[in-house]
């Protein structure tokens, strides 16, 4: 059914496209597999990243043990979604100016994107930490409210490791997997390692499994994705670096609030929770629009949003 469905929407947008055999060259299909294997290692080592955690808990410290992680991750796995959307968002952007040969643009596009998903990200990933006792006590009761550590252990290395997103493009637009597969697998394996050795060492239990992913992902991440991306297209290795900052900061100062707020104002309820975090939202949307985007990154915003929206709203973007 979904292949019918795309076939049809293919034919809609774009009725004189045709495709016959003689438009295939036996001759690429060398470096398509080759490409696209070399994206499958890079998926094994990306799964070894994160989905083993559950399984090592489950192992290591049992059903219950597992259950209460597993509570606490779906928010990351949650938030590791959103991510991907906006990265999928901005993804063709990338890759379009790839294929024209816009290098300039090109950088200019993926800075602008890594902040963008940084601050993005900042808000969900700051409310989420800031209000994690209380969350937990209100979703699956009070006595999980102990819980808020590991909540922070899991969801804080996020603003990061969900910055670098718009990144991989670059990789796959220039063909250079290879090293990058290479390197998520070896360090997937390492994460694996990581987990088990940081548990019975340090006896933190899965504490120490959801730290070594934090870790080793952040490693990954905050080193190596944007210093290969900024080999490829020939800048400053500090470039996507400086980018990540702003949301880092934001995540830090929104939750950091909110924790400081939390001590003065009992949040009990799912309604006050909902309504003290819409305040939140409303305020650092205000102050971002206000301060945290330049112009180029407040028109790249404008571009996303549906012409429906512009029309009702009589929304613009006016130039400085």
């Amino acid at each position: 059914m979904y292949k019918r469905q795309t076939v049809y929407l293919s034919k809609k947008v774009n009725p004189h496209f045709k495709v016959n055999l003689s438009d295939f060259k036996i001759s690429e299909i060398k470096e398509i597999a080759s490409t696209g294997n070399w994206l499958i290692i890079n998926q094994v080592g990306t799964l070894l990243f994160l989905q083993m955690d559950l399984i090592i808990v489950n192992k290591l410290f049992g059903s219950i043990a597992g259950g209460e992680y597993a509570a606490l991750l779906t928010w990351s796995r949650l938030l590791r979604s959103m991510g991907a959307v906006l990265a999928g968002i901005l993804t063709p952007v990338i890759l379009t100016y790839y294929a024209r040969s816009q290098f300039d643009k090109m950088i200019s596009v993926s800075k602008s994107s890594v902040k963008f998903m940084g601050l993005a990200m900042a808000l969900p990933i700051g409310c989420i930490c800031g209000f994690a006792p209380q969350i937990l006590s209100i979703w699956i009761g009070p006595e999980f409210a102990r819980l808020s550590p590991l909540l922070w252990v899991l969801m804080g290395h996020l603003i990061i490791n969900l910055s670098v997103l718009p990144l991989f493009p670059i990789n796959v637009s220039f063909n250079k997997v290879r090293i990058p597969g290479i390197v998520t697998l070896f360090m997937g394996v390492g994460n694996f390692l990581l987990a088990i050795v940081i548990s019975y060492v340090t006896g933190w239990g899965y504490y120490g499994v959801a730290l070594a992913g934090a870790i080793m992902l952040t490693l990954k991440n905050s080193f190596f994705t944007p210093w290969y991306a900024t080999k490829l297209l020939h800048i400053s290795k500090y470039t996507f670096v400086s980018s990540m900052i702003p949301g880092i900061i934001a995540m830090l100062t929104i939750s950091g609030l909110i924790v400081l707020f939390t001590h003065f104002v009992n949040v009990s309820t799912l309604i006050s929770l909902v309504f003290y975090c819409i305040i939140v939202c409303f305020a650092y949307l205000m102050v971002l629009w206000s301060i945290g985007l330049n112009q180029v990154e407040k028109e790249m915003v404008y571009s996303f949003i549906p012409v429906i929206i512009k029309r009702r709203f009589k929304l613009e973007v006016k130039s400085n």
